[in-house]
């Protein structure tokens, strides 16, 4: 039931919002560790909840082979409109991690953005097992996760799992939503049960609606064991 409410709000905001420009973390990460655009060429990158295709366009800039995967249909008909006369655009489609089917150790890089807290703590450990199977050695991933500052923390009905929500009315456009909020301790402690070596973390933190409205997420940049 959750996963529909959260399939139906990721459609509804492709609708609305078609986001276009990467967000700037996004930016940073490639930056720093992806810089040389020619060997780019010779690695796959992976856009997990890749929405309306920009971090997407972000990976051919850079000079992946990209490929990207969302469960909102209508987010893959606009990312394929978007993207799909690149020549480095290997395939979009409509999948989550569970049947991606993807080969183990296939990806060099894989991001995560705005994807992994819409599930609780046992389902986000076990889809970081599944990127960390289909990255290669020395494969980088990329993603963030709610904190608890965040404005509508707390703002519905707690499940099993402690910090994870099913929104109500009060969240406004969040409403019937499932999102897990974290500590960064907590949040560390998944990408190390999934075998992953945190190599940064940091902090971001946006203010809305005249600085009434708090976002915050962790950001972590994590790693593969082995040598790329």
């Amino acid at each position: 039931m959750n996963d529909e409410a959260n399939r139906a709000a990721s459609s509804r905001q492709v609708r609305q919002h078609r986001l276009v420009y990467p967000d700037e973390r996004v930016v940073c990460f490639l930056a720093r560790h992806y810089a040389d655009r020619p060997a780019n060429a010779q690695r796959r990158a992976l856009d997990v909840g890749c929405g309306s295709g920009r971090h997407l366009r972000l990976f051919l800039d850079y000079g992946f082979q990209a490929y990207g995967i969302d469960y909102s249909a209508e987010a893959i008909a606009v990312a394929r409109e978007f993207l799909s006369a690149h020549p480095l655009l290997r395939e979009i489609k409509q999948a989550d991690l569970a049947d991606g089917g993807f080969p183990a150790g296939f990806f060099d890089t894989v991001l995560c953005w705005g994807t992994m807290f819409l599930r609780p703590c046992q389902d986000i450990v076990r889809d970081l097992r599944r990127v960390y199977r289909a990255l290669a050695p020395g494969g980088r991933l990329l993603l963030n996760f709610r904190t608890r500052d965040n404005w509508f923390f707390g703002l519905g009905a707690e499940l099993d799992q402690p910090g994870t929500y099913v929104l109500d009315e009060r969240a406004g456009p969040y409403q019937g939503m499932r999102y897990t909020f974290l500590d960064a301790p907590a949040a560390g402690e998944l990408l190390s049960q999934a075998g992953f070596q945190v190599e940064n973390s940091e902090r971001v933190d946006l203010w809305e609606a005249r600085c009434t409205q708090r976002h915050s997420w962790w950001v972590f940049w994590a790693r593969k064991p082995g040598v790329a």
